[in-house]
């Protein structure tokens, strides 16, 4: 039996901070529910973008080859290994559907012609039922993947090719269902197709936030992987700025369409975040996941500079966790800006035990890179 003492510094130090937030929380959902499965929401999106984008990663790697995912791999890895915890922290959401969603409430359904028209698909069973089967499917994917990332024979090469197709496939699909379920649906009059693409390419930042600051900061994340270059840290900031990039237009492209055509049902769910306090946050998140990053990248020397470039990419990881609030909270707050202290403490909860449950794979060692016609590389 593995004693506390032998686990990683990371994981013992994280989960305590993720046992202690975690009793602040209970505490605080007794007193507030509401208050706790927003909270919960938000910081669970939050988590579920990083684990599911590394794993895009390290398919896509898989796929394509290269020094950049090879550098990454560790942290990546590392991450992707959560999605079985990631899915049992979305358990607690099943029994906050009527605190957070009005479809889930019989008399606000029973008071909108809307909401029984939508009934057929949003409605608290079959909600829960293709969760849980999205939410097993990733982590299948992720299982499957990490069980053949343990061996580099012919056959394990293959495989991760497979996996790695249907697992990207399956994820174009799945993210989109997700999002109007966690997101678009908190407001039933509103919809949207590109929110699923939109929440997609922050999960991508929200990635390369968490693994480049690992791969350039801890020692253990470059244990046995290749060391950094400036050539490599060039090629972190091009997919960065490639990812903001495409965050941003999407984002802007769809806010023109929906406020230019000027319908109420459409601009619904920009309404308060663009009419009140919570304006300000939209701002802030503008600038960590979007004006920063695409400044800091024209500067070559920003760019190519290690520690530097860990700084940016940990700002944009701030500005991804703002992000989740701003797509979750203003549809439940629609007065102003409101954030509760279990905002904070949930993501402590939460972020804890994850970053321990990530750090006992950050100990273990990467496999070789495979070359493109599946052998594996050496030396």
């Amino acid at each position: 039996m593995t004693r506390l003492r032998d686990l990683p510094l990371l994981s013992r130090r994280a989960g305590a901070i993720g046992v202690v937030a975690l009793v602040a929380c209970i505490i605080g959902g007794i007193v507030d529910p509401p208050a706790f499965f927003a909270a919960w929401l938000v910081n669970w999106l939050f988590l579920l973008g990083i684990a599911l984008a590394a794993m895009m990663d390290v398919m896509i790697h898989e796929l394509t080859g290269g020094r950049w995912g090879r550098v990454l791999r560790p942290p990546l890895e590392a991450a992707m290994t959560t999605m079985p915890l990631v899915a049992l922290l979305a358990i607690p959401l099943a029994f906050g559907l009527p605190d957070l969603f009005a479809w889930a409430r019989p008399e606000a359904v029973a008071a909108s012609e809307l909401l029984r028209a939508k009934q057929w698909f949003l409605n608290a069973p079959g909600f829960i039922v293709r969760n849980i089967v999205w939410l097993v499917a990733w982590t299948a994917f992720a299982w499957a993947l990490r069980r053949r990332l343990a061996g580099n024979s012919d056959d394990d090469v293959r495989a991760r090719a497979r996996i790695s197709v249907a697992g990207l496939l399956v994820y174009l699909f799945t993210v989109t269902v997700a999002a109007y379920d966690w997101i678009a649906s908190l407001v039933p009059e509103w919809s949207s197709t590109a929110i699923g693409l939109r929440l997609g390419v922050a999960q991508f930042i929200a990635a390369f936030g968490f693994a480049v600051p690992f791969a350039v900061l801890d020692a253990r994340a470059r244990r046995l992987a290749p060391a950094i270059t400036p050539r490599d840290c060039g090629d972190f900031g091009n997919l960065l700025l490639t990812f903001v990039l495409m965050w941003a237009y999407i984002g802007f492209i769809q806010y023109l369409i929906v406020w230019g055509e000027d319908i109420p049902h459409e601009t619904s769910w920009y309404w308060p975040r663009i009419t009140t306090s919570w304006h300000w946050l939209g701002l802030a998140v503008m600038i960590l996941n979007f004006a920063l990053p695409v400044v800091a990248m024209l500067f070559r020397a920003i760019k190519r500079n290690p520690q530097t470039l860990a700084l940016v990419c940990g700002l944009a990881l701030a500005g991804q966790w703002l992000d989740s609030v701003w797509l979750i909270l203003p549809s439940l707050h629609h007065d102003g800006f409101a954030m509760h202290w279990l905002d904070v403490a949930a993501l402590f909860a939460e972020g804890g035990l994850w970053l321990a449950f990530a750090g006992l794979r950050l100990t273990q060692e990467p496999v070789p890179e495979p070359t493109p016609h599946g052998v594996p590389a050496h030396g």
